[in-house]
């Protein structure tokens, strides 16, 4: 779709701090539209919703190792690294000088400092409960692997050799990794060629849960595969944790769950291969009853979950991605990728809460691939491409948006899924095409297809129509402001064939070119102007009942078209004027620059007529 562009600058003030973006421009193209959104208290549901919880300054983990005065516990070994030369005070260490390989055949703690040049820790413990664990307490150690040293396991088939990492836990004991207060750790993975192939290679690898603890710093880096991998379960919370890998950063066949409303964590993660993803769960395990939240301390989910900390993510794939679930619970930072999605689940993908800016310009920031998306809160600013398959939210069968913020800057669709469903919050949209599609692909029925407005504040900029379904359109309540577009055969609002769109409380107003206007149904009054004088962007639409007057400004030039419905409009005369200037009284919502005003300028008047009724009664001007 043909427009005219807008370069768009966004002033949103989040829970973490004011955050300015500038310089989105549609199709390549720009133009003197500007569009400012800002979360404001007099908006009531349409302010900036913040989380509750408290949100981690960033950090970023020491590239070099540092020590610090650490007495070991009653019942905590030692193991101190040194090339060709580690000792420990445990019986249950086997160490080969010759290969750097030390090997901790029992569960319990174990202290480690030093450094090893290529060596291994390999953890061949079995739990004799399902919670037996081997905790190593890393105080400043520094771990590189070169792949040049091999190290043979037992295994039902037989004798199997095996060229591990820095750190391998072999069998069925849980793996903790506790970085000391104060110290720094460095882990290196620079293997280049193994024997092992799969899941197993990475910096830091567990055959069962792999725990990332402590309020220390832990630096793991792979120019070979995943940095941190479990064929079971990963958490990390309150360490400052940088990881950095080729393929993945962190992985894990059931679940990941990452920070936490108590000990919160800081986290950079990073992977630089294209079909990589920097946070992934590659099994769609069922949990019958998820219990999942920012505050819970026994998690048991399918998937991954974003909770409290700060967070910078980076890959060339996709940057989260969950063959089962994903929930966002809180924390703070951005999420980027260069060539994949932001957040993909493959299941059902909920957003509760988190202050994030997201990124990714080749394909959908947030996406539910077979499930549902609901966000129920949170401050989220999504930026994606402007060509056809870039969406800002996108779920497979059902957007539902009951409460957060969400400014998507740049799309092609701002929110798509086959029914639309919003019941609160705020969402701002800027695309080149559909604003709002609820039609997902051309396969879908009318039937499975809908739009349903009963709360929230909406404001959408788009270069198609504004908000399209391809079945049913029903508003009950909330204010949605549509600015689409002012060319083209498109129009703001457009329900399927065998359907209209039916008003019944809430406030809307839609502008722009009369290419597709349709009538508005319902039992609220309502004005449709098919046609009207086309005047400049930035002058104002003013409406007039009694004593009351609303105004809204155009963002774009409005090319002849205006549909329109107040939930306080009642029987008697009405009239809709274009003013050059306004003077506010109130703010109803600023991200829709919608007012009550107290006087105007009037360049022209654009429609006057009368409502037979309190409800029920529908003008129009001009034929559809």
């Amino acid at each position: 779709m043909k427009k005219k562009n807008a370069m768009v600058k966004w002033l949103i003030p989040l829970a973490t701090g004011a955050l300015i973006l500038s310089g989105c421009t549609l199709n390549g193209a720009s133009s003197s539209a500007m569009m400012t959104i800002i979360a404001d208290s007099s908006a009531g549901a349409g302010s900036a919703e913040t989380t509750g919880n408290t949100s981690a300054s960033y950090q970023t983990a020491s590239s070099s190792p540092t020590s610090t005065d650490y007495t070991p516990e009653d019942g905590e070994a030692v193991i101190a690294l040194a090339d060709g030369a580690s000792t420990s005070s445990s019986n249950d260490v086997a160490i080969d000088n010759s290969k750097n390989q030390i090997v901790i055949s029992a569960v319990g703690a174990y202290v480690l400092s030093g450094s090893l040049s290529d060596g291994s820790i390999i953890v061949s413990a079995e739990e004799t409960t399902n919670e037996n664990t081997v905790e190593l307490i890393l105080n400043g150690v520094s771990i590189a692997n070169k792949g040049s040293k091999s190290y043979a396991i037992m295994t039902s088939a037989g004798t199997t050799t095996m060229y591990p990492g820095p750190i391998y836990s072999i069998h069925s004991a849980h793996l903790d990794i506790k970085a000391l207060k104060d110290s720094a750790s460095v882990i290196v993975d620079s293997r280049s060629e193994s024997v092992e192939v799969g899941d197993d290679n990475a910096a830091i690898f567990s055959n069962k849960k792999l725990q990332i603890k402590g309020a220390g710093s832990l630096n793991v880096s792979s120019s070979y595969h995943s940095g941190l991998a479990s064929d079971s379960k990963i958490e990390a919370a309150k360490s400052t944790l940088a990881v950095s890998a080729y393929s993945h950063a962190i992985k894990a066949h059931d679940s990941i769950i990452l920070g936490g409303a108590e000990d919160l964590g800081s986290f950079t993660l990073t992977s630089s291969e294209a079909d990589g993803t920097c946070i992934r769960v590659d099994e769609d395990n069922e949990v019958t009853a998820p219990i999942y939240g920012n505050n819970a301390t026994d998690d048991d989910i399918a998937g991954i979950e974003i909770k409290d900390g700060a967070y910078v993510i980076s890959a060339k794939g996709n940057a989260i991605s969950s063959e089962a679930y994903v929930y966002m619970e809180g924390g703070n930072g951005s999420v980027v990728s260069s060539g994949g999605k932001g957040i993909k689940a493959q299941l059902n993908l909920f957003i509760d809460g988190g202050d994030f800016t997201i990124k990714a310009p080749a394909d959908d920031c947030i996406h539910a691939s077979t499930g549902a998306l609901t966000a129920n809160g949170g401050n989220y600013i999504l930026t994606t491409g402007t060509s056809k398959g870039c969406q800002g939210l996108k779920a497979e069968t059902i957007v539902t948006i009951n409460g957060g913020f969400f400014a998507i800057t740049s799309s092609y669709e701002g929110i798509a899924a086959h029914k639309i469903t919003v019941t609160g919050g705020t969402t701002s949209v800027v695309s080149s095409d559909d604003g709002w599609s609820a039609g997902g692909t051309n396969e879908q029925t009318s039937s499975a297809c809908a739009v349903v407005i009963s709360g929230g504040f909406n404001s959408v900029y788009a270069g198609g129509d504004g908000i399209d379904s391809n079945g049913s359109f029903a508003i009950s309540g909330g204010t949605t402001i549509v600015a689409a577009p002012n060319s083209g055969g498109d129009g703001p609002l457009d329900s399927g064939d065998n359907y209209a769109i039916t008003i019944t409380g809430g406030n809307l107003i839609a502008y722009g070119v009369s290419g597709m206007t349709e009538s508005l149904s319902g039992s609220q009054n309502s004005v449709v102007l098919f046609s009207h004088a086309s005047f400049a962007q930035n002058n104002y639409y003013v409406i007039v009942q009694g004593s009351n007057q609303w105004a809204v400004k155009a963002q774009r030039e409005t090319n002849s078209t205006m549909v329109c419905s107040l939930s306080d409009f009642a029987s008697g005369a009405v009239e809709i004027d274009e003013a050059s200037d306004v003077s506010v009284a109130s703010t109803l919502f600023e991200a829709g620059f919608f007012y009550k005003i107290s006087s105007y300028a009037s360049v022209r008047a654009l429609y006057s007529g009368s409502f037979g009724g309190a409800n029920n009664s529908h003008l129009s001007s001009g034929s559809s």
